[in-house]
């Protein structure tokens, strides 16, 4: 990051830079938020559906566990969450 210290202030010696990293985060930040709701529409979809029995688990939240690598905690977040979506 180019600054320059002037009289006890940082200014940014190129501003274009700085918004153009805002600009990059922000439309991230809008691309993550669409995938998660597509994500938790298909955990729904999973869910209603049991395809997580014939993996032999004991919900979808056990399977989401097991198949991504995260917490049952945040497995069952992501399911709750999912379902209270679509009411």
């Amino acid at each position: 990051c180019s600054m320059i210290q002037a009289a006890g202030k940082t200014e940014h010696a190129d501003l274009q830079v700085g918004i153009d990293l805002g600009n990059r985060i922000a439309a991230l930040a809008e691309r993550i938020s669409v995938s998660e709701s597509e994500f938790l529409r298909y955990v729904y979809e999973f869910d209603q559906g049991r395809w997580w029995e014939p993996h032999h688990k004991r919900s979808c939240a056990h399977w989401l566990s097991w198949r991504l690598g995260i917490s049952l905690v945040t497995a069952r977040e992501k399911v709750r969450v999912a379902r209270a979506l679509q009411e």
